[in-house]
């Protein structure tokens, strides 16, 4: 079977598992369209609650080597190449200059799915949306693992597993991106969060809504949906304990041998891999005992 035939394609380190990928790489001009048209927005209206403005500032704002932790974001972002950028947050911290600002006031950002729809409005009807979660510290892999999405994938960066490296135990989601023909599909799983919400993260139910629609191939073409997994210093911050353990994790990381963490990323994404083929023969297994019932009670209704 040649890479093009292959359901599995890897990309940038992650993969993606839907019909799209079958029909292969989806060429050059893709990849030229995100790098001139996309539309970044840092999300930064949540409530905060767990940060309880430590050390008096906002999660958004603590310091990286004296640097805002926002102003990093912003930094790495513009060094490859993307300049169109919003916040969307509340007060003057974060009117930057060059730099959009949404005001996105406290009592419209409460519920889980708030957090992607108080942007709705500037996602790019041409072009390719990067939703960066504010609270993250980026690293430069990771920003560039971001730029070389594609408009015809909604790609999500993360982490499938805990990290060897900021020694995190839990899985994590800090950023997707996606073209003009997803915003319909994200609107009717953001509706779906909206309606039967859990007490998961809101990345994580979004991205659970998304993955069981390509196990079944309910994306429209050519639209794909794919993981990139990165485990370095990319971490959010949810509670100060978070930001003091990754500042003194930080200076540990250089001797963690970058073999394990390679190693650790393909075991991730056969793992992932392996839940997505559960969840396809599950899908399988519905739809033929449903078409079972149905037959039955038709024949019992005619005899």
């Amino acid at each position: 079977m040649s890479k093009d035939q292959n359901p599995r394609r890897d990309i940038g380190g992650g993969f993606c598992l839907t019909k799209a990928c079958k029909q292969g790489a989806t060429g050059q001009s893709f990849l030229l369209t995100w790098m001139v048209n996309v539309e970044a927005i840092i999300l930064c209206g949540g409530e905060a609650v767990r940060w309880a403005n430590h050390m008096g500032v906002p999660k958004h704002l603590v310091p990286i080597d004296s640097v805002p932790l926002l102003h990093n974001t912003l930094a790495k972002l513009r060094q490859s190449g993307i300049t169109r950028i919003v916040i969307a947050g509340r007060g003057e911290d974060y009117h930057l200059p060059q730099t959009g600002y949404l005001d996105v006031p406290q009592e419209t950002c409460t519920a889980p799915a708030d957090k992607f729809n108080s942007s709705r409005a500037l996602w790019s009807k041409s072009g390719l949306t990067a939703l960066l979660f504010g609270d993250v510290f980026f690293s430069d892999a990771a920003i560039a693992t971001l730029r070389q999405s594609q408009p015809d994938a909604i790609a999500f960066l993360g982490r499938l597993t805990g990290s060897r490296i900021t020694g995190c135990a839990s899985p994590e989601i800090f950023a997707l991106t996606f073209g003009p023909l997803a915003h319909h599909v994200l609107d009717d799983a953001l509706a779906q969060i909206a309606t039967a919400p859990t007490a998961r993260p809101t990345g994580w139910q979004l991205y659970n809504i998304l993955a069981d629609k390509a196990a079944v191939g309910d994306l429209p073409v050519p639209l794909r949906l794919t993981f990139n997994h990165v485990d370095d210093l990319t971490e959010d911050f949810d509670f100060p304990e978070d930001y003091q353990h990754w500042q003194s994790q930080r200076a540990k990381a250089g001797q963690v041998r970058m073999t394990d963490v390679a190693s650790d990323r393909q075991a991730a994404q056969q793992r992932m891999k392996r839940v997505w083929q559960v969840r396809a023969q599950l899908a399988l297994l519905v739809g033929f005992l449903t078409g079972v019932f149905v037959t039955l009670l038709a024949w019992l209704v005619g005899a």
